[in-house]
């Protein structure tokens, strides 16, 4: 990894499984393993859904991971009081909270969120962006 922060190609990136954690670890002792240490410092911490957040964004904190990427994909229509506003404390430890809709950047807004810390990454492609080609002729057909 160079000075700048910018993993060279071939960086081993880590992904780390929340499914099967034990459910009694401590909360403290998950959250040590972000600490900094080691031969290696981790630079990017993206989580996806609810529990990733609340657990990985703090985390990285403690850990001292300068790039922190929460992500909302829904508007939280099965989610308890508690688990909402557990998420919402989780995103002010993100550099920044991805949404796949103006609508769930438009519920992060109504949450509290600064809409700089909001980016939109809508699923699927924008065809309008691709340019229509015709039929190719450089193709052989058999």
């Amino acid at each position: 990894m160079g000075q700048d922060a910018t993993p060279s190609p071939g960086t081993c990136l880590a992904e780390m499984d929340l499914v099967n954690l034990p459910s009694r670890i401590p909360i403290a002792v998950f959250m040590t393993r972000f600490a900094p240490g080691g031969t290696e410092r981790q630079m990017v911490m993206q989580t996806c859904d609810l529990y990733a957040n609340i657990f990985g964004l703090p985390g990285a904190v403690l850990g001292g991971v300068p790039v922190r990427i929460g992500s909302r994909r829904e508007l939280n229509p099965d989610k308890s009081g508690w688990q909402i506003q557990l998420q919402r404390l989780a995103y002010r430890f993100a550099t920044k909270v991805v949404a796949n809709s103006p609508a769930a950047r438009q519920m992060l807004e109504s949450e509290g969120l600064s809409p700089a810390s909001i980016a939109v990454i809508p699923n699927g492609l924008d065809l309008a962006a691709f340019a229509e080609c015709g039929p190719r002729t450089d193709i052989r057909t058999t």
